[in-house]
């Protein structure tokens, strides 16, 4: 797709005009936003969740004491540690993922040109196969 779009983006990044060297100044404060949760929402993206787990946990009996920084690459480095993250990842792996629970598919776009071209966007129809 990138090379279906470069050519219309070529003469902002190659002009000789001062006033137009940055992405802002070409095309205004927003050129387009879509987030992750628009991709979702449209079924261009697998929805997701995140999963935060405490992989360090401080002992029980420790007495507090001002400290003025831990080294945090080599507690989060420590091989035990890395082990357990793996061994989670592992044995929760199809949970996670759900890969059990209903068959993978996908949605491509057939008229990729045709969309990323289209002066106003609004009236073109984007044609999506699905693939099981």
């Amino acid at each position: 797709m990138a090379l279906l779009v470069l050519p219309y983006f070529q003469n902002a990044s190659n002009s000789n005009r001062p006033d137009l060297k940055t992405t802002e100044q070409a095309f205004g404060k927003k050129l387009h936003t879509y987030t992750i949760v628009d991709a979702i929402n449209d079924k261009n993206v697998l929805p997701f969740r995140i999963d935060y787990i405490r992989t360090m946990k401080e002992k029980e009996d420790i007495k507090d004491k001002k400290v003025r920084d831990i080294d945090r690459e080599k507690a989060l480095a420590k091989p035990e540690r890395i082990g357990n993250v793996v061994t989670y990842i592992l044995e929760h792996f199809d949970q996670k993922t759900k890969r059990n629970s209903k068959p993978y598919s996908f949605t491509s776009l057939k008229n990729i040109y045709e969309v990323a071209s289209a002066q106003d966007r609004t009236k073109v129809e984007e044609v999506k196969q699905r693939s099981d």
